[in-house]
């Protein structure tokens, strides 16, 4: 429940001084709470957000990265600026799927996003 009222609290507007939120996760249930929290506002467009993901228990890591591509997907991190995963962290396909789509997706206003570091890949690029 904590970690749901976490993302509540920062996406509700009730810190009106909050200017930059920087998030270093185990990708998994604890993370994923939050995003359902962050899912029942939007952080305000002037709120710098810094997202680092780190490797936890890897069959729960999908969980925690689908629930943050829908955060994405619905437009509730505007401030998104830099979104890097852990230096052993293995983004599955259908993890990098999901997270590829909400990058891309219409509804998702990234215009605050510089960088993006997907780091310790284990799958190695498919050639056409």
């Amino acid at each position: 429940r904590g970690c749901k009222a976490l993302g509540e609290v920062l996406s509700t507007g009730k810190v009106p001084s909050l200017r930059t939120v920087s998030l270093n996760w185990l990708c998994g249930y604890s993370f994923a709470s939050v995003c359902d929290g962050l899912s029942k506002g939007r952080i305000s467009p002037g709120v710098m957000v810094e997202v680092e993901l780190r490797r936890g228990i890897q069959e729960y890591e999908d969980f925690g990265m689908t629930r943050f591509a829908k955060v994405i997907r619905q437009g509730k991190l505007s401030g998104l600026r830099k979104l890097r995963t852990g230096e052993h962290f293995w983004l599955s396909r259908q993890g990098g799927g999901v997270l590829g789509e909400a990058l891309t997706h219409a509804d998702a206003p990234l215009k605050s996003l510089e960088e993006v570091t997907l780091s310790g890949q284990k799958y190695p690029a498919v050639e056409a």
